[in-house]
């Protein structure tokens, strides 16, 4: 289990809750107003009436632009996540454009899942990873137009981003991953990036992930290697257009066993 006492140190109940008011914001002036319930289901729907499973915690909620429900659970990844595939298919809601899909860099173990409501203008997104004897629970609701489709077909781009899942020897850090798309009338950019630790040269873990993107035909045309980045350049051919993909490993100055990692896809229109 994760040691809490080494995340967070020292300080009261009353320091706690300062520093979790200045920390969201909420002590300055045009910031984004923001709640944080320890221990609670947030008051907002449909978080506040989404089922909990079994031999798991409430460990609080987050109520803001983006409400977030965080859980801790001793049940495996998989499990947790079948769980909510039951539940959430009897209520009001569908998976969303590009389903349960797993793209960009994942630990072993981690699972996701991603519903829409086309009447609420929503998608409920559920993050789910082990760590040690645990496993951790982050799902978010966000605001969409079109929650349910995919008219730009930006959801299709993000699916050409392989599932990076972390190789032999290779650990991502917990709440370290990100991924997204930005795109307009003439460019598209889909990305997706995490920190590794990894007891081997910088060299060994750029060549771990290159196979991954071999595997789904992304063809390397040009590359460079120091002993601080790896970066190499590649072309990916989506619906008979050529996109350039760009994959990096970068050293992490003072810390010589993490490594950022970063993806990127993207295509510009002349």
């Amino acid at each position: 289990m994760v040691d809490y006492s080494e995340i967070v140190q020292g300080g009261d109940e009353a320091a706690l809750r300062a520093f979790i008011a200045a920390h969201t914001g909420n002590v300055f002036a045009g910031t984004e107003y923001t709640q944080v319930f320890i221990g609670q289901l947030p008051t907002e729907e449909p978080l506040h009436s989404l089922p909990i499973p079994p031999q798991t915690q409430v460990a609080g909620s987050i109520v803001q632009q983006q409400p977030q429900l965080l859980l801790i659970s001793e049940l495996a990844p998989a499990d947790v996540k079948a769980f909510y595939v039951d539940a959430i298919s009897k209520m009001d809601w569908q998976p969303a454009a590009g389903g349960h899909m797993r793209t960009g860099f994942f630990d072993t173990q981690t699972e996701v899942f991603n519903y829409c409501n086309e009447a609420r203008h929503q998608t409920l997104f559920g993050y789910i990873q082990a760590i040690a004897d645990r496993t951790y629970i982050r799902i978010t609701v966000s605001k969409s137009m079109n929650p349910c489709n995919d008219p730009q077909g930006y959801m299709k781009y993000m699916t050409a981003i392989p599932n990076l899942s972390a190789p032999q020897g290779v650990s991502l850090l917990p709440s370290s991953f990100s991924s997204g798309s930005t795109g307009g009338m003439d460019h598209f950019e889909a990305r997706t990036s995490a920190v590794a630790r990894w007891s081997g040269t910088l060299a060994d873990l750029y060549q771990a992930y290159v196979p991954l993107l071999e595997s789904v035909d992304w063809q390397m045309h040009t590359e460079s290697l120091t002993d601080k980045a790896a970066v190499s350049w590649w072309d990916v051919t989506l619906d008979d257009e050529t996109w350039q993909g760009v994959f990096s490993v970068l050293a992490k100055p003072k810390s010589p066993d993490l490594y950022v990692l970063m993806l990127t896809l993207g295509m510009s229109v002349a």
